[in-house]
């Protein structure tokens, strides 16, 4: 039966993906995150100047001048002497270019993270091959082929193009929105602060009510996912005596079974980021027809507009932020889910070494070879085994002789070979 742990997000595991990536990895992300709060920043100017904007439109539509703030900021930037006219379009167009500046750069700087984390993924994976193949027979064994595939592949995704990659996001997000609020915060405190919990509280009620849900869905997807493509490799694999004997419509039932939960729980999975998505979006305009609200309710009909023209500019970047970092926070807990099987490993290969990196040369000059074996006193006992799986064996195999082992499923045919092999070290007697 899969289980899964419906904690908040555990910060020892994000600890471990984190420590997959080298130092300099995570200067690297740390770099993207300086630049990411620059990008913000651009966004809080264009914010900034559709306010600028606001205030001069509407003030002039009444025949007012600006006001002494705005009179100030012109000055400071010598377009006091500008006709309105000209000044709107002006200030319009560069709130525009900020906007359209960010999302460039963001997109930009997006895309060189994602191939980034993709080198790292496939590196990260190779290295976990090269331990796991540096283990003895009997641990390489203990678990099916299956298994071991999705944790080397489709599980070190799930961590590093998944958990690592929503975690980039996440924290360019935060810094966008702590920049955007600061600076809602020189406009409306109250209001500012007020919205900043609001969706703060709708952001932390959503993850709550769905963050259970996708840990579960995700665990019991990783897990089926290994048990189907193992079904479909025996299947293959087995062919022959399956068609000989029978069998083969039960292993067509378990994949079809399997399927049909499988593409269950994908539909479940692809739908609940859409329920934020959704949630958030009418969050914003409920909250916007708020402060409209309480703007003409507590303020003359100048200042109001203004401010709501402000707040209506910049929830345009505050909604998708909480949008993608709402939806972001679930895909780290699914990865992190999905990943569960990845993890073990990890830990299994915890003081393991890679494989010397070394090219492979097969060479057929075997010098002073002696073409004998012989097996004294052989006993071997796996770890997780309470009596000898090989017993007191001694046998000498001559030059040019041929030997069969016999025996039943279970009966030692394989450890012997792997003894003779040298795959497993005897746990007493002497091979030679």
């Amino acid at each position: 039966m899969v289980s899964a742990n419906p904690s908040l997000l555990k910060f020892n595991e994000i600890k471990k993906v984190l420590l997959l990536l080298d130092k300099k990895d995570r200067v690297k992300l740390f770099l993207v995150l300086i630049i990411n709060t620059f990008l913000a920043f651009l966004d809080l100017f264009g914010v900034a100047l559709i306010g600028i904007t606001s205030a001069i439109l509407i003030r002039g539509l009444q025949g007012l001048a600006a006001g002494d703030q705005v009179t100030s900021f012109l000055e400071l930037l010598n377009l006091d002497g500008l006709p309105q006219r000209s000044l709107l379009i002006l200030l319009g167009s560069t709130a525009v270019f900020f906007f359209i500046l960010k999302t460039i750069l963001s997109v930009y700087f997006l895309r060189r993270t994602l191939r980034y984390m993709s080198i790292r993924n496939a590196q990260i994976s190779s290295s976990l091959v090269s331990k796991m193949l540096n283990r003895p027979v009997e641990k390489i064994f203990s678990k099916p082929i299956q298994h071991q595939i999705y944790n080397v592949t489709g599980g070190v995704e799930r961590l590093v193009g998944g958990a690592v990659t929503s975690l980039v996001v996440i924290a360019s997000d935060l810094v966008l929105l702590i920049v955007i609020l600061v600076g809602l915060m020189l406009v409306d405190p109250i209001t500012s602060v007020g919205t900043f919990f609001v969706f703060t509280g709708i952001a932390f009620l959503l993850y709550f009510l769905l963050h259970k849900r996708v840990a579960i869905l995700n665990t019991k997807s990783a897990y089926q996912s290994i048990y189907l493509n193992q079904k479909v490799s025996e299947g293959i694999n087995s062919f022959r005596d399956l068609f000989i004997k029978g069998g083969r419509e039960f292993y067509v039932n378990e994949i079809r079974k399997t399927k049909v939960q499988l593409a269950g729980y994908d539909a479940e999975i692809k739908f609940i980021p859409n329920i934020s998505k959704y949630t958030i979006e009418i969050s914003v305009i409920l909250g916007i027809a708020v402060i409209a609200g309480i703007q003409f309710y507590l303020f003359d009909s100048n200042r109001a507009i203004a401010v709501i023209s402000v707040f209506l500019a910049a929830s345009t970047r505050i909604a998708p932020a909480i949008i993608r970092l709402q939806q972001n926070v679930i895909a780290v807990k699914s990865s992190l889910s999905a990943a569960k099987p990845t993890f073990e490993l990890i830990d299994e290969l915890n003081g393991v070494e890679e494989l010397e990196r070394i090219e492979t040369v097969i060479s057929t000059n075997h010098t002073d070879f002696s073409p004998r074996v012989k097996l004294s006193n052989l006993k071997f006992t796996y770890s997780d085994a309470t009596e000898n799986t090989i017993q007191d064996i001694s046998l000498e195999i001559g030059e040019g002789k041929f030997i069969a082992f016999v025996g039943p499923s279970g009966g030692g045919k394989s450890t012997l070979i792997d003894l003779i092999l040298g795959l497993l070290p005897p746990s007493s007697g002497s091979i030679s």
